[in-house]
This record gives structure tokens, sequence and C-alpha cells, in this order.
């Protein structure tokens, strides 16, 4: 004679309605597990949407940082710095000069932008702020006027593999185009 075995299943079997409120307990314990699930990976997608948003920010910033160092080693045109007389000024690549920050930010192919601040002390400051899709971020420059400026002694032709002005044209190496736009160092593969 088999025994059977009482596994404490009386209690539903007495109730009318039980289990359907015990599959409504199941379910909704598993729908708020579910949002919270979707909530987290929401979260997620969005950090690291910021994070690229960040980074292009950033590497506006430093874009707007290296004009001004390629503006500021030109050994041709120069940068009027002396037309920076207030600092909160912004430089103005195209005049090579300081001018209003609301007319000299610089947009970029991917929609980012960015805008270089001048601030002067003993050394000059220039802080380059970039910006995309609201997330801004900024690289500061600094160094003592005159450090760049120096007389270009030619040297004859320009040697393509240098980092020198060797024609004294104000264009180094590949950048060059008279110079080296037929040398196999500067032409493109392919």
């Amino acid at each position: 004679m088999s025994k059977r075995i009482n596994l404490g299943f009386r209690f539903f079997k007495e109730k009318n309605g039980s289990a359907l409120l015990m599959v409504l307990l199941i379910l909704s314990g598993m729908l708020i597990v579910s949002l919270m699930a979707a909530g987290l990976v929401s979260s997620s997608l969005k950090l690291g949407r910021n994070q690229g948003y960040s980074t292009r920010a950033l590497f506006a910033a430093e874009t707007g940082a290296e004009r001004a160092l390629a503006v500021a080693r030109d050994t041709v045109s120069g940068f009027d710095y002396a037309s920076c007389n207030t600092s909160g000024q912004c430089v103005d690549f195209d005049n090579r000069r300081c001018g209003n920050c609301t007319s000299l930010v610089y947009h970029l192919a991917d929609n980012s932008s960015y805008k270089v601040v001048y601030s002067s002390s003993t050394d000059i400051v220039l802080t380059s702020n970039g910006e995309y899709s609201g997330l801004k971020r900024a690289v500061q420059i600094s160094f003592r006027p005159g450090v760049f400026s120096h007389t270009c002694s030619s040297t004859g032709a320009e040697i393509c593999n240098d980092l020198l002005d060797n024609d004294c044209n104000g264009y180094i190496d590949c950048s060059d185009a008279a110079g080296c736009a037929s040398n196999p160092l500067c032409l493109a593969p392919g």
C-alpha cells in the first residue's frame, strides 16, 4: 500500500482562486525583474552614447589646440597676439588675430565644434573648448610669447622627412606640395 505524501498544497485545494493569485504574484515578480533589467540596459546604452559624444568633443578641442599651435608656429604669417588685448577673446584663425567669441566657433564635418579662448599672463594660455551634442571638453595649452618665432634660414630644397621647413615657405615635409608632391614618402598608398 502506497502512502500519499502531503506537500502542503492542501491550502490551495480547498480555496477557490488561489492558483490564480499565485500565478499573478509570479507574473508580477517577473515583470518587476524585467523592468529593472530594461532600466539597466537603457542606462548602459545612454552611458555608452555619452562616452562617444564626450570623445568627439575632446577630439574637437584637441583639433582647436593643434590648430592654435600650428598658427603659433607659422613662420610666414604668424599670429598677431597684440590684438588679444583682453582675456576671454577668441582666436580668429582666418584673420590671425583675436576677436569676438560669439562669431568664432569652428564647425567640423562630424557636427562637433570648437573655439579657442585666449587668456594672457606671462605665458600665452589658449583654452580650446570642444563641443558635440551638448557635451563639452576643454584642452589648455600655454607657451611663452616668441618661443615659436624664429627666422628661417633656407637650406635649399625641402627634405621630405626631417620635420623642418628647409625652403622657408611655411610648409613642412609632405605638407609642402611644391617641394615634396612627387616624393614617394608623401604619395598616398595604392
